[in-house]
């Protein structure tokens, strides 16, 4: 598959998306194929994140004025949605009146992700944002020590401060995501991706791609420090969590999300093992997602991703998220 082409297409989708922020920050969440509204009501903030996210790694490549300006509109409204808490040290993510340990997470990865893509800033906005990642930092150690030992995905409801009884196969995957990006935390990174192997996946390997690329990262900082113990052994935990991908891959072709889902964690498992298998999946799975992708210009819903003729913000996403890994496999 030819890089620009991924390349493209992750931009089509960021445009979109950067379309699609009204003025008070926030995503137009869901679309029909035919470009009219469906508002049913519901907000996931988390998403949000994840859209910022993605929009800002489009734009550390392609630098686009309306992506950036639209971003900045977002990244607004999700610290609006931010809570101070224990002396104003400690960030909160509020999702409709609960704080959610995946909702730090990607609200961390959104705030990482925009100081990364700047070219340039003032002094003051690089202090003032990098004060609200370590809020949202310190807010995972709530999360984490009601989770540990059995890393179990709780939400905080936001009036009692109480855990609730939903559980979220992909928080802790999240989690280690964040953890893995902090050079100071590499000890940590290692115990908490173990707890998550020991619990979660004691029996059967949840297809989290958001664990694989934790996987990765802390393989490439293990590399670094020659541990070929933490080498070996992020190879072999994500061979397990692909063993479980590549058995149940019939089950979830034929839709969007689940697709680019799995092809993001395919990419971390192939950057750390170079398997061929591995990439001649990716690049036949990538074709089949660009096929989600819509194409008419001059709409409303031009570069959107679709599923069953619906179009919601993380469909687009994920989507963006797995073409440009495969764009940056090339581009060194």
């Amino acid at each position: 598959m030819d890089k620009n082409i991924a390349l493209q297409a992750a931009i089509n989708g960021a445009n979109y998306l950067a379309n699609n922020v009204t003025s008070e920050g926030k995503f137009i969440y869901k679309r029909k194929i035919d470009g009219s509204i469906v508002d049913d009501g519901r907000y996931n903030v988390l998403r949000h994140c994840g859209c910022i996210w993605a929009m800002n790694n489009v734009n550390k490549i392609a630098n686009i004025g309306n992506i950036e300006i639209a971003t900045d509109k977002a990244l607004i409204y999700l610290v609006q949605n931010i809570k101070l808490v224990n002396g104003y040290d400690i960030g909160l993510l509020n999702d409709n009146g609960k704080y959610k340990l995946g909702g730090n997470a990607l609200a961390w990865l959104a705030v990482d992700s925009f100081i990364y893509s700047r070219q340039s800033y003032e002094d003051s906005k690089y202090l003032w944002w990098n004060s609200t990642k370590s809020n949202l930092f310190n807010g995972l150690f709530e999360f984490i020590d009601l989770c540990v030992p059995k890393i179990t995905s709780y939400i905080i409801k936001k009036d009692t401060m109480k855990k609730t009884k939903f559980v979220s196969e992909y928080y802790p995957g999240e989690v280690a995501l964040v953890l893995a990006h902090n050079d100071n935390y590499y000890n940590q990174t290692i115990k908490f991706i173990k707890q998550i192997e020991l619990t979660r996946d004691n029996a059967i390997c949840v297809q989290d791609h958001w664990l694989l690329q934790a996987l990765e990262i802390l393989h490439n900082k293990a590399g670094i420090k020659n541990d070929t113990e933490i080498m070996a052994y992020c190879i072999k935990y994500s061979s397990k969590i692909m063993q479980e991908i590549m058995k149940h891959i019939d089950e979830w072709r034929g839709r969007n999300t689940p697709l680019a889902c799995r092809i993001e964690g395919m990419i971390s498992h192939y950057k750390m093992t170079n398997d061929q298998y591995t990439l001649k999946w990716i690049e036949k799975l990538l074709e089949e997602l660009l096929k989600f992708q819509n194409n008419k210009q001059n709409s409303l819903v031009y570069g959107v991703f679709v599923d069953n003729g619906i179009s919601r913000i993380d469909y687009t996403q994920h989507a963006i998220m797995s073409l440009l890994r495969y764009f940056k496999l090339w581009s060194k």
